[in-house]
């Protein structure tokens, strides 16, 4: 028998008493049910808000496999609340597509970073600007989730809230849905242009 974490019955010296896989997969389940239940009605509201203001994704621009995936679970990830991987797929998704529209880089260069890429399709009119403010605007509010930063950066999750005077999810849940509708609108743009 196996021992597995937050065993729910302890032997009389308190030590975790053994659980069969079974057991323990009867429990795993019965916790799911009810965790389920508990936020069932917000994702079904984040799934008819993607499905009625987002377009499908059964063509389009899919140079690579790791661009598709990101929408993919970009979409996902909004459904399920999980909010901050939703901007940072969303932008990783809207990074593949503007260095993909770029010259390719020299042999043993890296791909610029997302904002030296959004300067340089500024420069050549790859991409409508508002597109591209937006994404700086986000990529903004992404880096401190992905770059440790100063407590005081205007862009860090805490200065937001102070700022607003809003609560950290909703905040996170608004940048959310703006990245999703900048990579849908990249993506919508990509359909219109010549491959």
């Amino acid at each position: 028998m196996t021992t597995y974490p937050y065993a729910p019955r302890s032997n009389i010296d308190g030590t975790p008493k053994p659980e069969t896989d079974e057991e323990f997969h009867e429990r795993v389940l019965a916790f799911l049910e009810v965790w389920d239940a508990s936020n069932r009605l917000e994702r079904a509201g984040r799934l008819i808000w993607v499905d009625s203001n987002l377009v499908s994704v059964d063509t389009g621009y899919w140079d690579r496999s790791e661009t598709a995936a990101a929408m993919q679970e970009a979409r996902s990830s909004f459904i399920q609340g999980n909010f901050i991987s939703t901007l940072v797929l969303a932008l990783a998704y809207v990074e593949h597509v503007v260095n993909d529209a770029l010259p390719p880089p020299p042999p043993n260069k890296r791909a610029p970073t997302m904002s030296d890429a959004i300067k340089k399709a500024r420069d050549a009119g790859l991409f409508p600007c508002d597109l591209l403010d937006e994404a700086l605007v986000l990529y903004d509010f992404r880096n401190p989730l992905a770059h440790r930063r100063k407590a005081d950066d205007p862009d860090t999750l805490g200065e937001r809230v102070r700022d607003r005077k809003s609560h950290p999810r909703l905040i996170l849940e608004h940048d959310a849905r703006d990245a999703l509708l900048l990579m849908y609108a990249f993506f919508r743009y990509s359909l219109t242009q010549p491959q």
